[in-house]
């Protein structure tokens, strides 16, 4: 199966979505978490069962993109808690202790790619969670040494690909979201949409306009926004009158300038942004107070059923760790490598044996997501998880005014070949 050349490059643009932009770490070296996680927070783990540790341990392999500019620190710290969670409180794997085995990776094919082969080489490890925007790069390199792989969903063959497994609805999801969350919860039919003023953000457009056209939005203006400091100018532009604002923008600090425009020229409509605009900092700050966006998971949102469970494993084992950017899917995705692992045979598990596992794999106990399950829809069969949550940010908090959304991945059905 393959993509229409330009119709691939203009969802792969879709990456901004996904993106997340943080402070960055540095690794070296793949190491087990357990050699250097100081798990010493105030809040104290529930009574269970220790894993023991003169037993041999199970090995769940992270690739972290924690290194140079584009980073996600918080890859490393949340993999670090669910492996003390894990232990503590757990059990381990039938009493055998769990390691977190982490390569730290920067923002290049070259450095994720040297991280997936680090595993493919390791006979100890059967299931990589690859916390990276290089996951095609990944996906080429495990999948093709039989090795599954769990990945976020930021290129459309991240969904496409038998022996990956998707548990992020990514830049089908939450683009589809955007539009859903307009028209059915917002009621919106017209919207204004601010682009950040970049070459590489031109194609998003027509594939933007075609998913409100399927919600029925009519896009009556689109505006380009820089990245100075003062938007104002730009955003005064647009039209009082659209039902909506909605941002698709580059950066954090784009968002903010965004943000403190639109409220400096009083705008009454309801606003939208990407995920990007959704971070701890200017949710704290109520730069963003009532903006909407779709994110992949519950995690950093007040009020749902997991969030206080996602904070006292985080405060616990990994304190000062994030809820915003990739904490959610990392929390999804160590604990589906845990419960495969479980039952594919722990520390003698095989590839063939975890591969079996997830391709029937389902759970709805997942903290932070509703249900994750494989395969997928239709040709989208390594979406194990489609449907993204609509938050808000409200008084210094993200709240779920809608909840999860059901999202139909089959209206992309045509951009495929057969």
């Amino acid at each position: 199966m393959t993509i229409r050349t330009h119709q691939r490059s203009l969802l792969a643009l879709l990456a901004a979505f996904v993106l997340t932009i943080t402070a960055c770490g540095s690794s070296e070296d793949s190491e087990s978490s357990s050699a250097d996680n100081d798990s010493g927070g105030d809040a104290a783990p529930v009574d269970g069962d220790a894993a023991d540790t003169s037993l041999d341990p199970v090995r769940i392999g992270v690739i972290a993109q924690d290194e140079e500019l584009v980073a996600f620190p918080e890859v490393r710290s949340t993999a670090q808690a669910m492996e003390g969670y894990f232990n503590a409180e757990l059990g381990g794997v039938d009493g055998h202790p769990v390691e977190a085995v982490i390569c730290g990776a920067g923002d290049t094919p070259e450095s994720a790619i040297g991280c997936a082969q680090e595993f493919v080489n390791d006979d100890t490890i059967q299931v990589v969670w690859a916390g990276t925007l290089n996951t095609p790069a990944v996906a080429e390199t495990m999948v093709g040494s039989g090795k599954p792989v769990l990945s976020i969903g930021n290129d459309i063959p991240d969904f496409l690909t038998q022996g990956q497994y998707t548990i992020d609805p990514g830049v089908l999801g939450q683009a589809q979201g955007v539009f859903q969350v307009a028209a059915e919860q917002l009621d919106a039919g017209t919207a204004t949409l601010f682009v950040a003023d970049d070459p590489a953000f031109d194609a998003f457009v027509p594939v933007l306009e075609l998913l409100a056209a399927g919600q029925n939005i009519t896009i009556d203006q689109i505006i380009r926004l820089g990245f100075e400091a003062d938007l104002t100018g730009p955003v005064s532009a647009a039209s009082q009158d659209s039902d909506t604002w909605i941002f698709v923008l580059a950066d954090g600090a784009q968002c903010g300038a965004a943000a403190n425009a639109a409220t400096s020229l009083g705008f009454e409509g309801e606003v939208i942004g990407n995920d990007l605009c959704i971070s701890e900092e200017l949710v704290e700050s109520g730069s963003i107070e009532g903006w909407y966006a779709p994110l992949s998971s519950a995690a950093p949102v007040t009020g749902t059923d997991d969030y206080d469970e996602i904070g006292r494993i985080l405060d616990t084992y990994a304190p000062g760790t994030q809820r915003t950017g990739f904490t959610g899917l990392t929390i999804g995705a160590m604990q589906v490598a845990y419960d495969v692992l479980s039952v594919a045979g722990g520390p003698e598990a095989t590839a063939e044996a975890v591969t079996t596992e997830l391709d029937a794999y389902a759970s709805d106990e997942i903290l932070g997501f509703p249900a994750i399950g494989c395969p997928g829809p239709g040709s989208f069969v390594s979406a194990c998880h489609t449907d993204p949550i609509v938050v808000q940010a409200v008084d210094g908090e993200l709240v779920s005014p809608g909840g999860f959304l059901d999202i139909d991945y089959t209206i992309f059905e045509p951009l495929l070949e057969g």
